[in-house]
């Protein structure tokens, strides 16, 4: 039923809403209801850039699905940006491997953390940045060197206590492990992470100087968060 009858003089147009009988009230209360729909949905996604701003700016978030082999390593997505992939040693021989080119000269960071569990009170991973050019590293490393190839080799420093910090984006507490910065002349170079006395367990790799968040790494803190706020990272045995 048409509830408004329009007298239309020359020129004049019908709203589609009129001709077909539909109230124009109800129509622009839905109107109403969609833009405030909209802004509901702009709000939402605000806040969650505002939270992955705040509680995860430093790092793009990573996690190990498969073992990061030397025929399948890890391929840092840049040597300048900053990410913390969640991995885990999981086996007396287990060494995780994360390849990376630099093509200047360039300051660049690495370091590792280990999540404070008790299981993990004696858990000290070490690692080594590998690649043509560096020194002698002056010990046996779990990897061969091809030739001209020097390695930077870091280990847990053994301090007792043992350094720890809150670490908000992970929801946990982290024991502080080794960490690197060095300029890089231009290359291609290998960062391994092991265990010298066989240990297992889960570390968290922070590679990258800078704070660099694209649109996909956005979406990608969306998805993973959760899951590292819950422990679903973790391999505790």
């Amino acid at each position: 039923m048409i509830e408004r009858i329009h007298i239309l003089k020359s020129g004049d147009r019908v709203p589609i809403y009129s001709r077909y009988g539909i109230n124009e009230q109800s129509v622009n209360e839905k109107k109403r209801g969609g833009v405030n729909m909209q802004k509901f949905k702009t709000l939402w996604l605000l806040a969650g850039l505002l939270l992955i701003s705040t509680a995860a700016l430093a790092h793009v978030p990573y996690l190990e699905e498969t073992d990061f082999t030397a025929s399948a390593p890890f391929k840092c997505p840049s040597v300048l940006q900053s990410i913390a992939v969640y991995s885990w040693l999981q086996s007396d021989t287990d060494v995780d491997f994360y390849t990376f080119n630099a093509y200047t000269c360039i300051p660049f960071y690495a370091g590792l953390i280990v999540p404070v569990f008790d299981v993990y009170a004696e858990f000290r991973p070490s690692m080594a940045l590998i690649g043509q050019g560096l020194p002698d590293p002056g010990e046996l490393l779990p990897v061969p060197l091809a030739p001209g190839e020097g390695a930077i080799v870091l280990h847990d420093a053994g301090l007792e206590p043992r350094p720890q910090f809150f670490e908000p984006f992970g929801n946990k507490s982290y024991y502080q492990g080794p960490e690197l910065n060095i300029k890089l002349k231009p290359g291609k170079y290998r960062l391994i992470y092991w265990d010298p006395e066989g240990d297992t367990g889960d570390y968290v790799a922070a590679i990258g100087k800078y704070e660099i968040w694209l649109p996909k790494d956005i979406v990608r803190a969306f998805k993973i968060t959760p899951i590292i706020r819950a422990g679903g990272e973790l391999h505790l045995p």
